[in-house]
């Protein structure tokens, strides 16, 4: 494993396997258990590692907290001794503070670096899809199943997109009201419209079953495209 640096990637990001392994890593559910005391302290130990390393020190103190890199004998790679305000000592490996690193920026706002809600956090994304996807792709695409399933999705979506949005932009509740219509129609308008236009196409067996569930899919690209846009496009003008 590479040796552990905050400010570098564990994976080459040139690469689209680097890519999609950070990624993977980056929304892993093993991030989700994070306290705010947890946060507090692996971003304070992160500050600490880049201050030694930019330092060239091998101990830094900071607000009573205290923060040694030890080489390891049989490697190029450290351990880090990191004691706490309140005089707790915890030791992590190379592979331990990778953990942490991807902890901190899987939970966290990006900007204000403050720990995001819960189930709005990258790393709780894979568990809150999954039943929503089931919904969606699994059940019987009946019109009142189809309609709850996008609303739930939308609405998810939209909150992911606020809790992760430019803090400097500033919405009303007007215009996140409108924004989060404008998803939600387009999510619901886009699979009744799709699942009326294939129904009148002739099809039997596997066809009609994948034409069942391309209904969705298809609202769901498109109601995406727009919720992305209307909840944060005040950070792309």
């Amino acid at each position: 494993m590479k040796k552990f640096d905050p400010s570098t990637d564990l994976y080459d990001m040139k690469t689209y396997k680097g890519r999609v392994l950070h990624f993977i890593k980056f929304v892993s559910p093993t991030n989700l258990f994070c306290t705010k005391k947890d946060f507090k302290e692996i971003e304070a130990i992160m500050e600490l590692v880049k201050d030694a390393r930019s330092q060239g020190l091998s101990e830094i103190r900071k607000d009573d907290q205290v923060l040694q890199i030890v080489p390891e004998r049989t490697s190029n790679l450290d351990s880090f001794k990191f004691t706490n305000q309140q005089g707790e000592t915890k030791v992590f490996g190379n592979k331990d503070m990778w953990n942490l690193h991807y902890k901190l920026i899987s939970n966290g706002h990006p900007q204000t670096k403050e720990l995001v809600p819960f189930l709005l956090r990258w790393s709780a994304f894979v568990p809150v899809n999954i039943p929503i996807a089931i919904g969606m792709a699994c059940l019987p695409q009946t019109t009142p199943i189809m309609i709850t399933s996008q609303i739930i999705n939308q609405t998810y979506n939209f909150s992911v997109n606020i809790a992760y949005r430019d803090p400097t932009n500033k919405f009303t509740m007007g215009e996140q009201a409108g924004a989060y219509l404008l998803a939600v129609s387009t999510a619901v308008g886009a699979s009744l419209l799709m699942k009326s236009l294939f129904r009148r196409i002739p099809a039997k067996g596997a066809a009609a079953l994948f034409l069942d569930k391309f209904a969705p899919y298809v609202g769901v690209v498109s109601a995406s495209c727009a919720n992305l846009f209307a909840s944060r496009y005040k950070d792309i003008t």
